[in-house]
């Protein structure tokens, strides 16, 4: 698997530059989209454009993008029904369904507290909460889309609290099975300040299959059996500056070309 993302913020680009050119000339495999946050996600913005990527790479296989759950709006969850909404209008508004791969859970970390254990769906608190609603989506699909596989793109821990933000992630990817794949991002091309050691941190995990903290050191030390498979994002931009550090990202992951893996850009 190698995916690009197409933001919904970016549909607003030149659309020669952006299909035509960008996009049918990507050496990627999958397309996944990224909706505004929830209350803002235009579904018929995502419709227009992945049958627009449809439309010039006809092999493209295709991840519908759910409403985004940020910092800002987590403490109001969507309802399953309205998450489930979402993707039907999307998947039926397609020109070619069976081009739908799957699904990208659009939430970059789990955010406030969370209760650890192994079956972390069962807690109260709001991190819980929160795995709740991304299990009973992932069992809602089968019968909307006609498969169940999940995507899902955090961001590796940054700042003050970064090893909270790995260990969320590592009960998540290796506790449950409700991801098919879990791509990391290091978050480090923009910030390196606040993200040392983060590439070796996700080396790490995709290595091992497991998620790691900077050190090696497995969150979950025996994973359950089922978990998703670790993959890696690859963070760039063409602004000046910036390419002494994506070649770190190039150096770093390199060798794990076999693993599931994308472009942010």
């Amino acid at each position: 698997m190698k995916f690009i993302t197409l933001f919904e913020t970016q549909c607003s680009l030149n659309s020669n530059y952006l299909y035509d050119t960008l996009m049918k000339n990507v050496e990627a495999t999958d397309f996944v989209f990224v909706p505004k946050a929830y209350g803002s996600a235009n579904k018929n913005t995502q419709i227009t454009a992945l049958n627009k990527i449809l439309s010039i790479k006809s092999s493209a296989k295709l991840w519908i993008g759910t409403p985004g759950i940020t910092s800002a709006n987590y403490t109001s969850l969507p309802s399953l029904t309205t998450m489930k909404n979402f993707i039907n209008d999307v998947y039926n508004g397609l020109s070619n369904k069976n081009a739908v791969a799957g699904i990208y859970y659009n939430q970059e970390s789990i955010y406030g507290s969370m209760t650890y254990s192994t079956n972390i769906v069962s807690g109260t608190q709001p991190g819980n909460k929160q795995v709740k609603l991304m299990s009973d989506v992932k069992s809602s699909l089968n019968a909307i889309i006609g498969t169940n596989q999940m995507l899902w793109i955090p961001y590796y821990g940054y700042g003050s609290n970064a090893a909270t933000i790995i260990k969320n992630i590592g009960y998540v990817a290796d506790t449950t099975t409700i991801f098919k794949y879990v791509c990391l991002q290091p978050h480090y091309l923009f910030e390196p300040d606040l993200s040392p050691n983060n590439l070796l941190g996700v080396q790490y995990s995709v290595k091992n299959n497991k998620i790691c903290y900077r050190d090696g050191v497995a969150v979950i030390s025996s994973p359950i059996s089922g978990k998703p498979t670790i993959g890696f994002e690859m963070e760039y931009t063409p602004e000046s500056g910036y390419s002494s550090r994506y070649q770190e990202y190039v150096n770093t992951f390199n060798s794990y070309k076999s693993k599931p893996h994308g472009f942010y850009w």
